[in-house]
């Protein structure tokens, strides 16, 4: 029944309008934060790598599927899809558990009336 209303011409239509549409916002926000302004909306592709780079990946996986015949248009995309969740993907690499650590466990033990200080930059 469910494969009966997705083969339907007019559902096969939206499903693929919005896959397109998904896709292309996936690559506006990979695409924004090269510019060179600090402005909100340009830097708001900076924060949610895993959430595009797991939009380019859905979108590239259903329009694979849903295509009869690949054109020119729909390898473009498929291919631009694909780089931007590989930059994505890269830029996140570096916080995932099994990335190595930059920095070292110390080997000698801490005694009990030591303070520990954690000072960061939050501004680049």
């Amino acid at each position: 029944m469910f494969a009966d209303v997705i083969n339907e011409p007019k559902v096969m239509w939206i499903l693929k309008i919005l896959i397109y549409l998904s896709g292309a916002l996936a690559i506006i926000l990979t695409v924004l934060p090269f510019l060179k302004f600090s402005v909100w909306w340009i830097r708001i592709g900076d924060f949610p790598r895993l959430q595009i780079a797991f939009v380019c990946v859905v979108a590239a996986v259903l329009l694979f599927f849903t295509s009869n015949q690949l054109g020119s248009v729909e390898i473009v995309f498929l291919a631009s899809l694909a780089a931007c969740a590989i930059y994505q993907l890269y830029c996140v690499l570096p916080y995932l558990p099994f990335y190595p650590k930059q920095v070292q466990k110390i080997s000698v033990p801490i005694a009990e009336n030591t303070i520990k200080i954690l000072i960061f930059n939050v501004f680049v």
